[in-house]
């Protein structure tokens, strides 16, 4: 009876949460300094202790290109670090940027890891 009771409310809690707001394609573009295309599509993945927990801020997307697109995201990305995020280092495993500004807005930290052809598994964070 009591873990009944335990998962009821943990099932209300997460009604209740809803899993937060989604993060915007806006914020992705201010936090990381990378601008992306319209057809491009932006997956939250952020937990709920990502987002609740992290002082400051704390995303974790699913970044599906345009294939016509991922080779300026290429671009993009090596502009936010000519040395860590080359397009052969990330394609090789990801890169780790410890600081995008001065193109991101914030003193954001982020991490890119190839997927697939045109997806990518990114988190920033402050």
């Amino acid at each position: 009876m009591r873990q009944l009771l335990v998962a009821m409310g943990l099932m209300a809690l997460t009604a209740c949460h809803g899993g937060g707001p989604t993060v915007q394609v806006s914020e992705f573009e201010r936090y990381t300094g990378i601008g992306l295309c319209a057809s491009d599509r932006l997956l939250d993945r952020t937990s709920d202790q990502e987002r609740n927990l992290t002082p400051g801020f704390a995303f974790h997307v699913e970044l599906e290109l345009d294939r016509s697109c991922d080779p300026q995201f290429e671009e993009k990305l090596s502009a936010v670090s000519r040395q860590e995020c080359t397009p052969t280092r990330v394609k090789a495993g990801g890169c780790f940027v410890a600081d995008a500004s001065p193109l991101a807005q914030k003193h954001s930290s982020l991490t890119v890891k190839p997927l697939s052809a045109n997806r990518y598994d990114v988190r920033f964070w402050e």
